[in-house]
């Protein structure tokens, strides 16, 4: 890593000071950071000469280049065609590049299959409202009645799955109608019901699984379900898709019925969750977050029962955490300036362990002497928090209001004692 910002700051000395062979020598020798300051100064200093060579020869950085000058030429179409191999060997910047351009040249239908390709971006949906109505085809009352009608005539399934995605929290009903029009499509399903996550949109929920209960998206309903908390009802649904032979129910339900469960749930909704922390004695957690009117508060809980005790304002809306004293009162952390106020770790020292995220999405519990991976739990989590004797790790992802406390194993602590 440090080599890596060494080469970034020579490259960028270089470019300062108009060094351009040097760069030239070092982009030769493979330092992409080199080739990336080089094709800026030579587009700067007007030299789209070698800019051409160099994108002809394969140089991705020229090619970007060269697009952007294109773009500042007004020469949109040449732009496209310049940035589409970069969208076609899988650059994700590319494609969502390549998607605004070609909707500004009014080409909705590419722009949008172009952006399909790309991972889920949260401002996907106000891009693709943005272009409907700079394309005419939108105005304030919606899409025009219409393009909607000329999409359905013609079968225009993917342009039909972004008008149910604008639609589908603010017009539900008209979205799930359309759905008939569209037929299954895995990426729709994925991108609805990730559109549906998040505690606060329990109300959005129920209104939706009764709507989807004679569409051909059962399997979104299923999954609403189970992000519902309706887990044996989740469970149900996908049996019976499984057995009409519905593509992905199969494993759908296989994935349900292997996640492993928490020992216990704490719903702490409406309070969206920063962090958390156990008591001294390891009987109380410290669940901090912001709650209605973004308020900060603390609220804590009982390991035991499972029920909320008090709750407290906190003096500071991103302190670096919160913290028990001795005689079981919280204390806020100060936050040294830039550092996240999350936490993506957690540590119990008495008992050895340490718990942060894996590359896999859920929480490597490891030994703290030596490394080794005593268990993984399968669960997201933005913050976690160790019991001080290792026996329960909590976890909260912040966005479906609820903190899971997990059961380490008691063979694991032993074990890690006797290392200790």
């Amino acid at each position: 890593m440090n080599e890596f910002c060494a080469r970034g700051k020579r490259a960028k000395t270089l470019a300062r000071a108009g060094r351009v062979q040097e760069l030239r020598d070092l982009t030769a020798a493979g330092d992409e950071q080199a080739a990336w300051h080089l094709v800026r100064c030579l587009a700067r200093a007007g030299q789209f000469d070698e800019l051409r060579e160099r994108m002809t020869a394969g140089d991705r950085f020229a090619r970007w280049a060269y697009s952007k000058h294109l773009v500042c030429e007004r020469r949109l179409p040449e732009a496209i065609e310049v940035l589409r191999p970069l969208a076609d060997a899988g650059s994700h910047r590319a494609q969502r590049r390549l998607a605004s351009l070609l909707a500004g040249q009014g080409r909705y239908a590419e722009a949008v299959a172009q952006l399909r390709r790309a991972p889920e971006h949260s401002a996907d949906l106000r891009r693709v409202g943005g272009w409907l109505r700079a394309c005419g085809l939108a105005d304030r009352s919606g899409v025009r009645t219409d393009y909607l009608d000329r999409l359905r005539r013609e079968g225009a399934t993917l342009e039909l799955s972004w008008v149910v995605l604008l639609w589908w929290r603010a017009r539900t009903a008209d979205a799930v109608a359309l759905l008939a029009d569209i037929g299954p499509s895995d990426w729709l399903h994925e991108r609805l019901v990730e559109e549906s996550r998040g505690w606060w949109l329990a109300g959005f929920r129920a209104v939706a699984i009764d709507l989807l209960a004679t569409s051909a998206y059962r399997r979104t309903r299923a999954a609403l379900l189970s992000q519902q908390k309706r887990r044996d009802e989740a469970i149900a649904e996908l049996r019976v898709l499984a057995a009409e032979g519905e593509r992905g129910a199969e494993s759908d339900l296989a994935a349900i019925l292997g996640a492993e469960q928490p020992w216990r749930e704490l719903l702490v909704a409406p309070v969206r969750v920063n962090g958390l922390a156990f008591s001294q004695d390891g009987e109380a957690l410290a669940v901090w977050g912001h709650g209605p009117g973004s308020r900060a508060v603390a609220v804590l809980w009982e390991v035991a029962t499972g029920a909320p005790s008090r709750s407290a304002r906190l003096s500071t809306p991103f302190p670096g955490g919160v913290t028990f004293r001795a005689d079981g009162t919280v204390e806020e952390l100060p936050r040294p300036f830039g550092a996240d106020f999350r936490q993506g770790t957690a540590v119990a020292p008495a008992a050895g362990l340490r718990a942060t995220g894996s590359p896999g999405g859920g929480v490597d519990v490891r030994e703290l002497a030596t490394g080794r991976l005593v268990r993984t739990i399968d669960t997201p989590a933005t913050t976690m928090a160790l019991h001080p004797d290792g026996s329960v790790l909590a976890t909260s992802d912040s966005v479906d209001g609820t903190v899971r406390l997990w059961r380490l194993s008691a063979q694991a602590r032993s074990a890690v004692r006797q290392v200790l």
